[in-house]
């Protein structure tokens, strides 16, 4: 009996650090799920039909990659909540940012803010602040009103301080406008013209990977050039694409990004200008952290009312 008593004490305790171990990250998502709920519940009372997310800051006004990571789900969730509001694309933005010269530190003005929204098309900023505090993060969000800089609407919450967070939070991020969308963005359009990671030539159209990065959460931009001699409509698939990595796992959930729209469930299409390099990416959730290769990634494109798969192969993860 005695022996009984202490193999159960046993198993609690497992099952107990067990449940610990793994509650941060489903409580992350659920946090980022309702968030962006009650942010597109405010933005509607409003009557707005776009946003962009910039980055979320720390007191001190310096940008963390945990405040970067924290805008970039906010982007990707509330693009596949909201069929009605339009997300600007992240990259985007931050091409928008560096040709403009604007820094993050300059949305405390009010002028920077409706010079932003004007030439990124959006009606509704959102940003926050991220503080560290004991074993939580709170962040507190604040939405934009980008014709008039007004406060129309905000929420707080807290985030478990995981060691994957505090590693983020101790990461620093020069503030320019440069590195707005991701660490290494304003490097995507040079590297069209030196070699990229993969490239595929589908009809008329060259796609070049830049860039493949993450852990946990795997991103893959891409550059898609109209060679033809006259612009062309471009559908990018959102239902059938599917991520294979090197210890066989198959992911087939993806946030998708063309030029300036994001979707999780909707394809995009897109007129693709003749010889204009166009950003694209896909996101995909919940990949093994232990994956260090895309052995394998199928997308789907329609173009002159056909559908084909574009395959990449072999295609490696930087962290």
């Amino acid at each position: 009996m005695h022996k009984n008593r202490q193999t159960t004490n046993i198993l609690t305790v497992v099952f107990i650090l067990l449940f610990v171990s793994i509650a941060p990250g489903r409580t992350f998502e659920k946090e980022i799920a309702a968030w962006t709920k009650d942010i597109n519940e405010q933005i509607g009372k409003d009557g707005k039909k776009s946003i962009a997310v910039i980055d979320f800051l720390d007191l001190d006004g310096n940008i963390c990659q945990f405040g970067r990571f924290i805008a970039e789900e906010f982007s990707v969730e509330l693009a596949g909540q909201e069929k009605n509001i339009t997300v600007v694309d992240r990259m985007h933005l931050s091409t928008i940012m560096r040709e403009h010269k604007l820094q993050m530190s300059d949305f405390v003005k009010q002028d920077a803010v409706i010079r932003l929204g004007r030439l990124a098309g959006a009606d509704t900023l959102v940003t926050g602040t991220i503080t560290p505090f004991g074993d939580s993060v709170r962040v507190a969000v604040k939405i934009l009103d980008s014709e008039t800089a007004r406060v129309i609407g905000g929420i707080t919450g807290n985030i478990a301080k995981t060691g994957a967070v505090e590693e983020m939070l101790n990461r620093k991020i020069t503030s320019t406008g440069s590195s707005q969308a991701n660490t290494t963005t304003q490097n995507s359009l040079r590297k069209t013209t030196e070699t990229p990671l993969k490239k595929v030539k589908f009809g008329d159209f060259r796609m070049d990977i830049v860039q493949c990065r993450g852990s946990g959460t795997i991103t893959i931009d891409l550059i898609i050039t109209n060679t033809a001699k006259d612009d062309q409509y471009l559908e990018m698939g959102n239902n059938d694409c599917c991520l294979y990595d090197n210890f066989g796992n198959t992911y087939s959930k993806a946030a998708i990004c063309l030029s300036n729209s994001c979707e999780r469930s909707r394809n995009i299409q897109k007129l693709l200008i003749s010889g204009v390099p166009t950003r694209a990416s896909y996101q995909f959730p919940d990949v093994s952290k232990d994956a260090t290769v895309i052995k394998r990634l199928d997308t789907r494109y329609k173009s002159s009312g056909e559908w084909s798969t574009v395959t990449f192969r072999d295609i490696p993860i930087a962290r």
